[in-house]
């Protein structure tokens, strides 16, 4: 499952989305969250962490125009409710308390522009919110009696606003092998967040261990957050959410035991 575009493709337009994929249909949780590939409009960052207090309500994101001509976007957002349950949907609601200034603007070529995105809710929020920021290219008006097929692009941010001063509670509550294929197998974590304010694995210290049938060790590795993210991404989990989070990783054989140590890295938000 992924996000719908906040606008339908003019006529003789077509629309192509550069977006994050974050909803992870199977787990009902966010995607792995990693930078998308680069474009002629380029939009940074694709994740942006806020507060509900007065110094942390507010942010920024950059539009890059690669083309050799002037676009326009335009810049909306909606709440996205994250599901609790394994397999549940998530749902949406209207984005009234992110303001987006301007709510369109128009970048020229090779140049940037910034956004500003300022949280106007409540600060006493009991669980962390979030919203999706959609940046819609906007179709070029052509000549009169001119036609092209033009190419438009969306991109969509993730916005987080944390409860202040709370921090996230990250568990590893189930580690297994998976196979993969004829001969591959990869680690596949699950992973449980008992805070109201969500969080990252990717932001955390990890060491994986695997035995063989017999107890021998034959697999032991530390990551560190850089190279977590390297393999997973931010992977980040809500409030009150379990995941299960398959990583990038070739295990040396498809049977035996895995066992995961999770060391957790404190960040204030």
């Amino acid at each position: 499952m992924t996000l719908q575009p906040s606008r339908q493709p003019a006529p003789g337009t077509v629309s192509r989305r550069a977006s994050l994929a974050l909803i992870a249909g199977a787990a009902g949780g966010f995607g792995l969250l990693r930078p998308s590939t680069a474009h002629a409009m380029q939009v940074r960052p694709v994740v942006l962490d806020l507060g509900a207090t007065a110094r942390t309500m507010g942010g920024q994101i950059e539009l890059g125009n690669g083309f050799d001509r002037a676009i326009t976007v335009e810049i909306s957002a909606r709440e996205f409710f994250l599901p609790t349950e394994a397999g549940a949907q998530a749902t949406y609601g209207d984005g009234n308390d992110i303001v987006v200034f301007p709510a369109q603007a128009i970048v020229e070529p090779g140049a940037n522009r910034t956004v500003r995105l300022q949280y106007v809710g409540s600060p006493i929020i009991p669980r962390s919110r979030h919203f999706i920021v959609t940046v819609a290219q906007l179709p070029v008006r052509l000549p009169e009696g001119e036609s092209a097929v033009q190419v438009l692009y969306n991109f969509e941010v993730l916005v987080n606003v944390g409860v202040p001063g709370t921090q996230s509670q990250l568990e590893i509550v189930q580690s297994s092998v998976k196979a993969v294929g004829e001969t591959r197998a990869v680690p596949v974590l699950t992973v449980r967040n008992t805070a109201s304010t969500y969080g990252y694995l990717g932001e955390q210290r990890l060491v994986l261990t695997q035995v063989d049938e017999a107890g021998r060790q034959i697999f032991s590795q530390r990551f560190s957050p850089t190279e977590l993210q390297q393999l997973l991404g931010l992977g980040m989990i809500g409030p009150g959410q379990t995941r299960e989070i398959e990583m990038s990783l070739d295990l040396p054989s498809r049977s035996g035991v895995l066992s995961a140590q999770l060391t957790l890295e404190r960040r204030r938000r």
